[in-house]
């Protein structure tokens, strides 16, 4: 692992474990905290185009699969059933108030 993996790992280990527990790559893993995608409040906010972007490139094409199903079942795991589908998600520049991010 690269000394900027170790640093990102000790610094974000919430969000590294919950990913690593879902099977996604070290690359994919990497790829996360790269785009700024560091904590819990990240993953209830994601919506289907910022995942696709994340994810934008044909060898991340598995951890963008597996992302999105693990990422429906840990938010309907923990209690988010109305954002549980990133379909649901209003992307944050669509809202004029950023902490509404459920759709209508």
């Amino acid at each position: 692992m690269e000394e900027r993996e170790k640093s990102a790992e000790r610094e974000n280990p919430d969000i590294v474990k919950i990913v690593e527990d879902w099977g996604i790559s070290n690359n994919g893993i990497s790829r996360l905290l790269m785009c700024g995608i560091r904590g819990r409040e990240h993953l209830e906010a994601l919506d289907d185009a910022t995942i696709s972007k994340i994810f934008c490139d044909d060898t991340y094409l598995g951890d963008c699969v597996v992302f999105r199903i693990k990422l429906i079942q840990w938010r309907q795991c923990n209690g988010n059933e109305d954002l549980a589908n990133p379909e649901n998600v209003v992307p944050p520049h669509q809202v004029s108030n950023p902490m509404h991010m459920v759709g209508n």
